[in-house]
């Protein structure tokens, strides 16, 4: 999807549910109109590698968040992502709970405690 703006919660729910969403100055979204208008067939090229839209002889660049840009180039959705960073989110995990062994599994005992009442 191309357009001048989106908004806010949109954009955002759109990217995290992997809608690429391309915001162009509305004089590029004319221009991308126009040319694709004068297509046949009409062809409009989104180059995530280049960050470029195409359409015909007009080129346009955009900019896109590198987190977002990631995540369409690898196929990956916001879990996805994260799950990129498990070795250090196990690491970091490890470091907490070394350093405050009191707050490991803090739920399952509290609730083994309450079971017991």
């Amino acid at each position: 999807m191309i357009a001048a703006s989106f908004g806010e919660i949109f954009y955002s729910n759109a990217i995290n549910n992997r809608l690429l969403l391309v915001m162009l100055p509305q004089s590029d979204v004319d221009r991308v109109m126009a040319e694709v208008s004068s297509l046949e067939p009409p062809r409009i090229v989104i180059d995530l590698q280049a960050m470029t839209v195409c359409a015909g002889s007009f080129q346009a660049g955009f900019a896109l968040g590198e987190r977002h840009r990631r995540m369409f180039l690898q196929g990956l959705d916001v879990i996805g992502l994260t799950l990129t960073q498990q070795a250090q989110i196990d690491d970091f995990a490890r470091r907490h709970h070394d350093a405050q062994p009191w707050l490991r599994n803090v739920a399952g005992k509290t609730m083994a405690r309450l079971a017991g009442q």
